[in-house]
């Protein structure tokens, strides 16, 4: 079964023509990348989730900046445009590789049902960048 399939099956769904618009702004993004700028070499996306009319993606950043490569995960809100085709939503937020590990935890914490009375120590991890 494909990673579109298994999403499907998790309730997420990927769109093919959500596939196509991510691809066509991956170009323009390498396009303007010729002048020495950021330049996203690919996108995955790791899940949608449906949200009204709209969904959130959480997708996974590959790109180049002078010469270096980098990497961060994108939370964002999606809309379908007139002609139907998703497009990215001004809410939304890119969380740098560094900031990934402190927010995994903190989210296992929650998720765990573990009452979480002081956030102190949660804190810190968010300060020192550490998991």
């Amino acid at each position: 079964m494909g990673n579109q399939a298994h999403a499907r099956a998790r309730g997420n769904r990927t769109p093919a023509s959500a596939d196509q618009a991510i691809e066509r702004e991956t170009q323009r993004e390498r396009d303007k990348g010729a002048s020495g700028d950021l330049v996203i070499e690919r996108e995955l996306v790791l899940a949608t989730m449906p949200r009204g009319h709209d969904e959130v993606r959480l997708t996974l950043v590959h790109a180049k900046a002078r010469g270096r490569e980098v990497s961060w995960l994108s939370l964002r809100e999606h809309y379908k445009d007139a002609a139907g085709t998703w497009r990215p939503g001004r809410k939304g937020i890119s969380i740098r590789m560094t900031e990934v590990q402190p927010i995994a935890d903190a989210l296992r914490r929650v998720l765990s049902g573990e009452p979480i009375e002081d956030t102190s120590d949660l804190d810190a991890m968010f300060r020192e960048g550490r998991g």
